[in-house]
């Protein structure tokens, strides 16, 4: 394996660092993912898309944590989004279709929680994206050694 892609897929860990190409890399394998349909009128095909949900957004959590400790950040700049990003899933799924209906009568205008989702999933992706531009520190720092350097585009996204 490539160093870019070992260091994209090296697992679920929230110690060390990753530099942008790989984590650019993972990001877009898991936005893939995210694209498995979740609405399937089978049981099984959608306890998969939901545990492939949770999955992802695990997984994210751990990229951006590496990736903030590449920049010299704390990974609990990132805890606010996960957060929200659980939360906005756990009421996504457990929240029966009726109940939302009658929330959305409620507050009287249909269109508040796809403004609020939208802004929501905007501002996770906007994080994502700024510390994914972000070069990270050249030498060593409190979370370990640099990243190898990349081979694909040189020292762009090291």
């Amino acid at each position: 394996m490539k160093p870019a892609a070992a260091a994209a897929f090296s697992g679920f860990t929230f110690e060390g660092r990753i530099a942008r190409k790989p984590y650019w890399w993972a990001l877009l394998i898991c936005a893939a993912l995210t694209q498995v349909p979740s609405e399937t009128s089978a049981w099984p095909w959608t306890l998969l898309a939901i545990a492939l949900q949770f999955i992802v957004i695990a997984y994210r959590a751990c990229l951006s944590a590496r990736r903030l400790h590449d920049i010299g950040l704390s990974a609990w700049w990132r805890s606010p989004l996960l957060a929200i990003q659980l939360a906005l899933a756990l009421i996504l799924l457990l929240v029966p279709k009726a109940a939302m209906e009658l929330l959305l009568a409620w507050l009287g205008d249909p269109r508040l929680p796809e403004f609020v989702i939208i802004g929501l999933g905007g501002a996770i992706l906007l994080f994502d994206g700024v510390i994914g531009f972000i070069p990270g520190q050249q030498a060593v720092n409190r979370y370990g050694e640099p990243p190898a350097p990349g081979l694909i585009l040189g020292r762009i996204f090291r």
